[in-house]
């Protein structure tokens, strides 16, 4: 299979979620587009969240759901326990991954 780039948004931009430090069972859904189309999922793939936290460390989780191009990805508590910006990827079996950023900020 050949590898295509999955854009969470039509324009290609890099989406940035905000969280708070210390904030658990958070989760986020992202659209997924393969250009300007919609990029629907079979159900068959394995989708991973791998991320790296302003610290320097690193981790990854499991995908929380799917349906059709929608994708719901639970945010682990570890990702929240840094402040600062959190660089993701969601990574789909062979085909691909996409970057978005979650900024997460010290409680007010």
């Amino acid at each position: 299979m050949e590898a295509q780039l999955i854009n969470t948004i039509p324009e290609g931009k890099t989406k940035v979620f905000h969280a708070s430090y210390g904030d658990e069972n958070r989760e986020i859904e992202l659209d997924l587009h393969d250009g300007p189309l919609v990029y629907t999922l079979d159900g068959t793939e394995a989708l991973t969240l791998r991320y790296r936290k302003a610290d320097g460390t690193v981790g990854s989780s499991p995908v929380a759901s799917t349906s059709g191009s929608a994708v719901t990805v639970a945010i682990p508590a570890e990702l929240c326990t840094a402040v600062g910006v959190v660089y993701c990827k969601l990574r789909i079996n062979n085909i691909g991954a996409k970057a978005f950023f979650v900024m997460v900020e010290s409680e007010a």
